[in-house]
């Protein structure tokens, strides 16, 4: 049984918030290849147990391989997970039973998040495009893929507003240049800013 702990080592105050798997509907093949497997035999035990140790052999075989097709399929599914924190993203694809690659991104370089929407069943899968990674990360046909994609979005950095502070200068330090200015200034300038101040209300 597969275990969260074996690919997730949570960072402070770090909260696990979903953990998507593929749809129960993409085991059925594997798990009627395995069940024909096991019940097959059964409708041969007379003739097998008749016809010696090779028979019975063979049933044995074929039993066992049956068991061993859906245990297979059923450890692949549950350890095939899409993973979503309150801090990063991880996709764990367990393509055989010793083989497991975990693709990881943080919540700020996603840049995008797309629902690829498939009809039956409800599957679909999740897309995260992430600056940094080679390749998008993907909850492969997953059950309530948008489900999925709401709770990717709720987590995503805000953008953040810049803020324009407005510096109000000093009386004195308007004065004090205005002043200077004025003393550089010709007579028509210096009529023209007389002519503003009286006409400018008192502030």
């Amino acid at each position: 049984m597969f275990h969260l702990s074996d690919v997730l080592q949570p960072q402070s105050q770090e909260r696990v918030l979903c953990v998507a798997r593929r749809h129960a509907m993409t085991l059925l093949p594997w798990l009627i290849t395995g069940g024909v497997l096991i019940a097959a035999p059964f409708f041969f035990l007379f003739e097998a147990t008749h016809s010696g140790w090779l028979g019975t052999s063979a049933l044995m075989v074929m039993v066992v391989l049956g068991i061993a097709v859906a245990a297979r399929a059923l450890w692949i599914w549950d350890a095939n997970i899409f993973i979503v924190t309150s801090v990063r993203l991880l996709e764990v694809n367990q393509s055989g039973i010793w083989t497991r690659v975990v693709a990881e991104a943080l919540l700020p370089s996603v840049v995008e998040v797309s629902v690829e929407q498939k009809h039956w069943f409800g599957m679909g899968t999740v897309r995260v495009r992430a600056s940094g990674t080679p390749s998008e990360l993907r909850a492969m046909r997953v059950s309530r893929a948008e489900a999925v994609c709401r709770v990717i979005q709720e987590q995503l950095p805000k953008q953040a507003t810049s803020a324009t502070t407005i510096v109000t200068p000093s009386v004195d330090g308007v004065r004090k240049r205005v002043m200077e200015l004025m003393e550089k200034a010709g007579t028509g300038t210096l009529e023209t800013i007389e002519k503003i101040l009286r006409e400018a209300p008192p502030s």
